[in-house]
């Protein structure tokens, strides 16, 4: 998809591989974006004070030179003198997927991160997705909200299931409104929570995966245009709120990929 001049987004690119780089720089810029590189976390800061507004998207490596990614995403969330930069989405480049290394970049602000090597279509799919989308502005009172009912769930003996729907697109829907009839399409016990301008999250109690799918099933009809729904179950698949939120959403990011493979797979 090619992004109107009257639309083009401004993307820091932050990876000190000259071939990361130049060839990143190529692929986004080819798609419209304005794209500034930067090769450590001084530079990218220099860069950052230099721009006139923000960035609508950062992305940068885990190991850089100096300071890692980590100082930069940490300085950008928690400094006052980068308030602006609370709420502008982070995507992390990294060769380094451990879950240790996952959790961390997800604890401390990160949106999304993308293993090295990476696909066009791949990394493409995600930054449009990251940049027309809001930040999970609601990710710590999920974790919050998650905890307390696997709690519940771990004195009750029951089970515990959490939806996470994304939409492909935000054009032409209103997730309020979306939000509001799933909402009342559900138990009183079930919570349903924003997590951006395309993506909501559904908690629900007393309930195992095949429930949840019934759920699913029972909400399609509010769900206009092409979504991604991710499903994880407490305690089979997740023992935590963190692994129950990462479940979820590496589950769609699965099918984004298998979606992105499929049509590749047609190119050729």
């Amino acid at each position: 998809m090619f992004v109107e001049k009257s639309k083009t987004k401004d993307i820091l690119l932050v990876d000190d591989s000259n071939l990361i780089q130049v060839s990143l720089k190529e692929i986004l810029q080819m798609e419209g974006y304005c794209v500034e590189a930067a090769s450590n976390v001084d530079e990218a800061i220099s860069a950052i004070k230099r721009k006139n507004g923000e960035y609508d998207l950062i992305i940068l490596d885990v190991h850089l030179p100096n300071k890692n990614g980590f100082y930069l995403v940490k300085l950008l969330r928690d400094d006052e003198e980068f308030k602006n930069y609370k709420n502008v989405p982070i995507m992390m480049l990294t060769s380094d997927a451990t879950v240790a290394t996952v959790k961390k970049a997800i604890e401390i602000g990160v949106n999304d991160y993308l293993n090295k090597p990476f696909k066009t279509s791949e990394i493409l799919k995600r930054v449009e997705k990251l940049i027309t989308d809001k930040k999970e502005t609601n990710y710590k009172i999920l974790i919050d909200a998650l905890q307390n009912e696997i709690e519940r769930a771990k004195r009750g003996d029951y089970h515990l299931t959490v939806i996470i729907a994304s939409c492909e697109s935000e054009k032409d829907i209103k997730i309020s409104e979306i939000i509001k009839n799933v909402s009342n399409s559900l138990r009183k016990v079930d919570t349903v929570l924003e997590l951006g301008t395309s993506t909501f999250c559904s908690i629900l109690p007393f309930t195992n995966l095949s429930g949840a799918q019934v759920v699913i099933d029972r909400i399609k009809e509010y769900l206009v245009g092409k979504w991604y729904v991710g499903i994880s179950e407490y305690p089979s698949e997740a023992k935590d709120a963190f692994e129950l939120y990462k479940m979820a959403k590496e589950k769609i990011t699965r099918e984004i990929n298998q979606e992105i493979n499929k049509i590749d797979e047609q190119k050729v």
